[in-house]
């Protein structure tokens, strides 16, 4: 999670004229809130990317016209974590899936706004990983 903080904060992702940034300490709070979810006491590298990209995604509840921002944002929670092929983890899924819901997105809102921003096959798989949570 010191590996995404860094990052997020030296890598220019400036949405100062749109909305600001959840604070590193917010996303860090969120990060650790989400250990429960998946599953917190096992040292997962999974896990720990799932958690990071729901304290991410949970940033984006509250303002949709970001949608292109939570693109950006989950590619840069991968590559902190080494993968390339994001799109093909299922924890990815997962994580976002699972912020959106603790944002406060309700299942089927948070599948269509993964339907919006990253199409359908994006929002079968979310549906699937929260379904199996």
């Amino acid at each position: 999670m010191l590996a995404l903080l860094a990052q997020l904060a030296g890598c220019g992702m400036s949405r100062a004229s749109s909305r600001s940034f959840a604070s590193m300490a917010s996303v860090w709070s969120l990060s650790r809130s989400f250990q429960s979810s998946f599953g917190g006491g096992r040292a997962n590298l999974d896990q720990e990317y799932a958690r990071d990209l729901a304290a991410v995604s949970a940033t984006f509840v509250d303002s949709p016209a970001q949608e292109a921002a939570l693109v950006r944002d989950v590619t840069r929670v991968a590559e902190v974590h080494g993968i390339s092929h994001w799109e093909s983890v299922d924890a990815t899924w997962l994580g976002i899936g699972v912020g959106l819901r603790h944002g406060g997105m309700s299942e089927p809102q948070a599948v269509a706004l993964v339907a919006r921003v990253f199409g359908d096959e994006g929002a079968t798989r979310t549906a699937a990983a929260l379904d199996a949570q």
